[in-house]
Formats: C-alpha cells, sequence, structure tokens
C-alpha cells in the first residue's frame, strides 16, 4: 500500500494520519482500515496510578532504604518511581518471580519492627501496577521481597523486606486519557465493524503519521476497541459512498489510553 495514494480527498483540510491494518510478518501489503485530519492528546501523558498505601515489613537496617528514610540525618521522604520484585528463594521448583511497578512513592511512616529490633517497617503511599508480561501469578512458597529506586540505590536494589500488606488486593485499571481523531473517513475494514453492534473488540492496528507530502513519518501499533460511532463534526455528507464519522474507540498502548476517533 502506497500513503501516498490515500492523501487526496475532497476537503479543505488534508489527510495527516492512517489507519494500517499491516501484516505483522511483512508478507502482505498493509491493508487500509481510514484516513483522519488531525489527532489531539495522542501524545499526552497517561493519568496517575489511584494511590495506594503499602507497609513494608521488616526492612533490614543496613539495606541503603532504612539508612535513608529512617538513620538519615535529614531522612528522604519522596523515593519516586520504583520496582517490587518477589523472587523466589530457590527459583528451579518454586516457581517465576513476580513484579510490580511503584509510581511517585512516598514515605508516609515508619517504625522498629515490633519482634525484631534489627528491622524497621515503612509505610509508603504510591501508585501500583503489577507488570503482567513478565513472571508468573503463584506466590512463592519462601518468596524474597526486593525494592528498587534509582533515587537512592541506582540500578542496584535500594532494599528488602519480609511481607507487604495491602498488595495482595484487588485495585482498579489506570484511569483512561481521551485521544481525539478528528475527521475519520473509514474504509471497508473498519465500516464493517462499526455496522455491528457495540463495543466491539477490533485488530492490531497501526496509526501512520504522514508529512505534507502524504509519506509515512511515524507509526503508532494499537489495539483498537470500538465502543461509539456518530457522525463527525467536521461533516457527514458521503464522499465516495463513505461518510465522515466520530467513532469512539480504545485504542490500547501500554499505558492504557482511550481514544476517540472523529
Amino acid at each position: 500500500m502506497r500513503d501516498e495514494e490515500h492523501v487526496g480527498w475532497e476537503r479543505h483540510f488534508p489527510v495527516r494520519y492512517l489507519l494500517v491494518r499491516e501484516d505483522i510478518d511483512g508478507e502482505e501489503e498493509g491493508e487500509l482500515w481510514g484516513r483522519c485530519a488531525e489527532v489531539e492528546g495522542l501524545f499526552m501523558d497517561a493519568p496517575p496510578l489511584p494511590r495506594e498505601v503499602l507497609t513494608l515489613r521488616g526492612c533490614p537496617r543496613e539495606s541503603l532504604l532504612v539508612q535513608a528514610v529512617a538513620d538519615s540525618a535529614e531522612p528522604v521522604r519522596l523515593l519516586g518511581d520504583g520496582m517490587l520484585s518477589i523472587e523466589p528463594v530457590d527459583p528451579s521448583n518454586d516457581g517465576p518471580p513476580r513484579f510490580w511497578d511503584l509510581e511517585d512513592t512516598a514515605v508516609l511512616a515508619q517504625w522498629p519492627t515490633p519482634s525484631d529490633p534489627g528491622r524497621v517497617d515503612i509505610v509508603v503511599g504510591t501508585g501500583v501496577r503489577e507488570d503482567d508480561c513478565w513472571g508468573g501469578k503463584r506466590l512463592p512458597s519462601s518468596p524474597r521481597f526486593d525494592l528498587w529506586f534509582s533515587s537512592i540505590g541506582g540500578d542496584s536494589p535500594a532494599g528488602s523486606c519480609r511481607s507487604i500488606d495491602g498488595l495482595f488486593t484487588p485495585r482498579p485499571r489506570r484511569p483512561t486519557q481521551p485521544v481525539h481523531l478528528i475527521g475519520c473517513e473509514p474504509a471497508a475494514p473498519l465500516l464493517a465493524l462499526l455496522s455491528r453492534p457495540l463495543p466491539q473488540k477490533g485488530d492490531p492496528i497501526t496509526l501512520w503519521r504522514l508529512d505534507r507530502h502524504g509519506r509515512a513519518m511515524t507509526g503508532y501499533r494499537l489495539d483498537l476497541d470500538i465502543v461509539e460511532a456518530r457522525p463527525s463534526v467536521l461533516g457527514g455528507a458521503h464522499l465516495g459512498g463513505l461518510s465522515y464519522f466520530e467513532v469512539t474507540a480504545n485504542l490500547l498502548r501500554e499505558k492504557g489510553v482511550t481514544v476517540v476517533l472523529r
């Protein structure tokens, strides 16, 4: 499929984006799903994760984490982004590790572990997201809890703990951020989805940004889930058998973004 072949339409605004279904293996030509005039909000930062409170039980006093938040003359209160892993003591027979991202972590309180004065309990406020791409779902029988915060440990573990209160609880998904693709002329595959009852699950698709000559510059790999369709604010008149639509859809990326196609 040549991008330049799809940039001409009888409108006062140019085509700036193409929706293309591409063959992952590169053996077949890409299939046009739609043409759009503009994008609003695609490059905004994802909304922050919901805030949660975790209690890190039994952190060793000699760890960088405890030294920074409890044993320093100027205790650290903002740890920033970090990572948590739960790894088996014996990986050969106790399953794979599990990983979580910790977003904008702040220290709320700390005190000596009641049963072990050589350790400290630390309460933090943070956003929590489990990494579904790595690790397993089963908790090891003999787990090791490790924590990374680049603000105090760089690329090395900042500390560890014996257990974490509040980690294994149901949590809401990250809120979605609306994005608008304005002036969308759907091709036959997208029209087929729009003709079915909505919401409708779609296929992996690529959103291509075009330069002023109609050549593709940057592509964004997305999963298209359509939830609503209506005539476009830029005009709903038929053009070559097709109409311009506003299509409310979810374009799922790593950060989970809701996209409104218009």
